[in-house]
């Protein structure tokens, strides 16, 4: 993959293939964060950045405290201690919490395009489960499932999350009773015959509990991705 340009303030470095960046608050480390003031919420070797299989990774060496990876668009991922992991080659922010508040983000962002589809964030060092994808969908059942996820691929950080059903009617010129009712039973039919157990249990008899496990089932099997936007398009 090409080069990555990331930055920190007013810093740049260039994170090529077989390089690797540290950051953290120690002397030693390539980008230094967290030392003006000294915040020990940052820890002294907190991670090292690099590249492999066309994605940028990040590897958490803090014993406590988590980092976060924001893509842009996409949904932000928390890398926890002794974690690794690697997104597609987009925008990416790499965000590490301090005291009282303080955000510390560096920017990565590298010379081609964006990646045609946006899916989620895939972990390097503990692997990830397959995740079964559904048998035959109806058309309207795509739709929604499509307009579920829309802000997951087009924003970034806390907008990152399932629309409502509210939201899902307006977008589809539907009630958002009908989106419940819809998007309930597909739930039930793919936890009762399609087995996906995430989607099973106990769960708010609204329906809330479960907007977040369909739509992360959706982009993990890939039944949506960006490229499922283009329905909407088409919605009645």
């Amino acid at each position: 993959m090409a080069d990555v340009e990331v930055r920190f303030g007013e810093r740049r470095w260039t994170l090529s293939p077989g390089r690797e960046l540290t950051f953290g608050r120690d002397p030693g480390c390539d980008i230094r964060l967290g030392t003006e003031p000294d915040d020990r919420l940052v820890s002294r070797r907190a991670g090292v950045l690099y590249l492999s299989d066309g994605r940028v990774h990040v590897r958490n060496d803090s014993a406590t405290r988590e980092i976060y990876l924001v893509p842009i668009p996409g949904r932000e991922l928390a890398v926890r201690p002794g974690m690794a992991a690697g997104l597609p080659d987009r925008p990416v922010h790499l965000v590490l919490l301090g005291r009282h508040g303080a955000r510390y983000e560096v920017v990565m962002r590298s010379g081609p395009a964006p990646a045609p589809d946006v899916k989620l964030p895939t972990t390097s060092s503990r692997g990830r489960p397959t995740v079964a994808r559904a048998g035959a969908l109806a058309p309207r059942e795509e739709r929604m499932l499509v307009a579920l996820c829309e802000p997951m691929l087009t924003l970034a950080g806390e907008d990152a999350r399932p629309a409502t059903y509210a939201a899902i009617g307006k977008r589809l010129h539907v009630g958002a009773e009908y989106v419940r009712r819809c998007l309930g039973e597909l739930r039930e039919r793919l936890a009762n015959e399609d087995g996906m157990p995430r989607l099973r249990g106990d769960h708010a008899g609204d329906g809330s509990d479960y907007r977040e496990a369909l739509a992360t089932w959706a982009l993990d099997s890939g039944t949506v991705t960006s490229a499922s936007l283009a329905l909407l398009a088409d919605a009645p």
